[in-house]
């Protein structure tokens, strides 16, 4: 009978520590904690799982209760209407109702299935007193609801039709489809606006930009993110475009900030440092503008451009202060950048970059060329030089300087990444030329997968598009398997190997997130 006893302790002791485990694998991201720390915490904690539309806190009762929300969507309800959204990873509660252990006028429901790990304020108290080990969890997790709560009113203060496009693709990821009147509350306007509006959507709802945005296409196994600096970087970047003359008149800037140039590079670097961030910001923020500008030269025009700037990219190259530099303002400020990626890049990666800037100015110049000679390209050799003179192959391979300062070894490993790469690269295009076949067919380019085959092959619009659909979803397909064959042979000494697959993730999930959800570059639903 004592061994049935001890026995039972056992197994009980062992199921307790595979449960803190499994806190610990959740919240290591967040900041190391010890094992221990976690089994003591989970004498306090309540693991919960609720169906759709379970009310967890009602208005009127003290807020006594932190809940994390691991899966599903809880809704937060003042006087009945729906106001607020919270995620996995977030906290659910009324966070100054807690700090202050009073009534909350709010209250919180289930919008899905949920499964929530809930601390009372008592337990909380408790526990930091018991195990210090837990007081950075507790400061971190605490620091995530402020941001939380302050992610929530940045979203508040866009347009109407901003927050209906951002939270319609992130619901859709949980098969949650909200009612007119929560709509009308999220959103804050009456249920005529709202109708209005789904109204025009639903002239639109076939294009690949709605799919996109309702998440039905371009549907990845891993999160985009935004950089938590994000709007510091804007400032920096549209401070150096005026200082720069990139932006000089009130149009410029309102053009710069609704394309919202400078948060590609947080959306496809979101931790990067914010020096490198805000350099990287830049360059792009340089290239839109070369882009924009060589899109409106008359014909003949565009090459003599990029003859420009290859010729004096190849002077910059041998001495950054030539003379000559300055008499192009574009040059003059590529040069800028250089000089400053010298001082904050490692010696090999500034040399390599040259190179693959050198690609850049050359492919686009083959681009300009063929412009200006009305020439349509072959598909071979459209798909050949895509990845380079669109930029995508560019953003890629600045990834290993985004990451050289906190994993040195980055160089000996990213060779081993070319493959997933090259299919990342291929995903990206594609899903560029999908989003912008509009804006580049009304310019007449043909520089575009979708009007290559409607072109050379004679398919129809809807038959392109389809082709690269699912040119998108094979390459995905072998993208995760290589990612898996990777994960099967984990070893922490590579831990540099895993934060690159995870950076170039970032930039298959950024570039579509950017285009469609935050810039206004491709918008068609005007």
């Amino acid at each position: 009978m004592m061994n049935y006893y001890v026995d039972l302790k056992d197994e009980k002791k062992m199921e307790k520590e595979q449960k803190a485990r499994q806190l610990k694998a959740l919240f290591d991201e967040l900041i190391l904690t010890p094992l221990d720390a976690y089994i003591t915490l989970l004498d306090y904690l309540h693991e919960e799982e609720h169906p759709a539309d379970t009310v967890l806190h009602r208005e009127g009762e003290v807020e006594q209760n932190a809940r994390f929300l691991v899966e599903g969507v809880i809704g937060q309800l003042l006087n009945g209407k729906l106001i607020r959204l919270f995620f996995p990873h977030q906290i659910a509660f009324d966070r100054n109702a807690y700090m202050e252990a009073v009534p909350s006028k709010y209250t919180l429901i289930s919008l899905t299935p949920v499964k929530i790990l809930r601390l009372t304020q008592a337990g909380e108290e408790r526990v930091l007193y018991q195990v210090p080990g837990i007081l950075d969890l507790s400061a971190k997790l605490k620091g995530m609801a402020r941001k939380s709560d302050q992610e929530w009113i940045k979203l508040t203060q866009l347009h109407y039709t901003d927050i209906y496009s951002l939270l319609l693709h992130k619901l859709s990821k949980y098969n949650l489809t909200l009612k007119d009147v929560q709509w009308s509350g999220l959103l804050g306007i009456d249920a005529r606006t709202l109708s209005r509006h789904k109204n025009q959507l639903h002239k639109y709802r076939k294009s690949i930009y709605y799919r996109a945005m309702a998440n039905e296409l371009f549907c990845y196994p891993f999160e985009s993110k935004t950089h938590d600096d994000a709007m510091e970087i804007d400032s920096l970047t549209l401070c150096w475009c005026i200082k720069n003359r990139l932006i000089t008149n009130t149009s410029q800037r309102k053009k710069f900030l609704n394309q919202k140039l400078s948060w590609l590079s947080s959306n496809l670097y979101p931790e990067a440092t914010l020096k490198v961030s805000v350099w990287i910001s830049g360059l792009f923020t340089l290239l839109f503008m070369i882009d924009d500008y060589t899109d409106h030269l008359p014909m003949g025009k565009k090459r003599e451009l990029w003859y420009s700037l290859r010729d004096g990219f190849l002077i910059i190259k041998e001495d950054p202060t030539h003379p000559l530099i300055k008499e192009n303002k574009f040059l003059l400020i590529l040069a800028e950048r250089l000089r400053e990626l010298q001082a904050l890049a490692f010696t090999g990666t500034y040399q390599n970059l040259l190179g693959v800037f050198e690609a850049y100015i050359r492919e686009n110049l083959w681009e300009a060329e063929n412009r200006d000679m009305d020439r349509v390209p072959s598909i071979p050799e459209y798909l050949e030089k895509r990845p380079v003179f669109s930029g995508g192959e560019l953003a890629l391979q600045l990834i290993p300087f985004t990451l050289e300062m906190e994993y040195p070894e980055i160089h000996r490993y990213w060779p081993k990444l070319a493959t997933m790469v090259r299919l990342a690269s291929k995903m990206i295009y594609i899903s560029n030329d999908l989003l912008s076949f509009d804006k580049e067919n009304r310019i007449n380019d043909a520089h575009n997968w979708v009007a290559l085959l409607i072109l050379h092959e004679g398919r129809t619009e809807t038959q392109a598009k389809d082709i690269l659909i699912q040119e998108h979803e094979i390459s995905l397909e072998q993208f995760l398997a290589h990612e898996k064959a990777f994960s099967a042979k984990f070893n922490p000494a590579t831990r540099c190997l895993f934060a690159a697959i995870k950076a170039i993730k970032y930039q298959i999930s950024g570039s579509v997130a950017w285009s469609v959800l935050i810039s206004k570059r491709y918008k068609v639903l005007e």
